[in-house]
């Protein structure tokens, strides 16, 4: 319960931050990432080309919740249509995440769950169908970081996608 309520407050404060701008969009996404299935609890952008994400991911032994934020730096378009069109995306991104999983723990014999916090880039490419006001979107995610916990070291974040819906108010 107090995880939904702490999404629920970062989404209303994210939401009166973008209520600044002119055109924000608003949305859902669904992925994989190396045996873990989730999807993002919010999707927020300011402009088309600026995106954060609030997001849970859940797999065999554990669980994860992060943030991320991209910049769309290339955003081409493919196919026009008379109220929108097709558009192909790349640029570089942030992550953070925090998660509970199971891990082997040689002291007790068995595996016991261990916080995991990690950080680093990613680098979305897609492409995105914009009709109006509703896209839908699809992406593969390529990530690397630091992992803070259990151990310091490289973090591979994996090659993850998505499958999603932003809606522009």
């Amino acid at each position: 319960m107090k995880k939904k309520i702490a999404l629920i407050a970062s989404a209303l404060f994210v939401s009166a931050v973008m209520g600044a701008y002119a055109e924000f969009g608003i949305g859902v996404q669904g992925g994989y990432n190396w045996g873990s299935v989730g999807g993002a609890a919010l999707l927020l952008s300011p402009n088309n080309h600026l995106h954060f994400a609030v997001g849970w991911y859940a797999g065999d032994g554990g669980f994860n919740v992060g943030v991320s934020a991209d910049l769309w730096a290339l955003d081409l378009r493919i196919v026009s249509i008379s109220d929108g069109g097709l558009d192909f995306y790349v640029g570089p991104g942030l992550f953070v995440n925090v998660g509970m999983w199971k891990q082997y723990d040689e002291d007790k014999g068995k595996n016991v769950d261990k916080l995991h916090i990690a950080a680093g880039g990613r680098i979305p490419i897609g492409v995105n169908f914009r009709i109006q006001r509703l896209e839908l979107f699809l992406q593969a995610v390529p990530a690397v970081g630091l992992s803070v916990t259990p151990t310091l070291g490289l973090y591979w974040g994996g090659f993850g996608g998505n499958i999603g819906i932003r809606f522009w108010l």
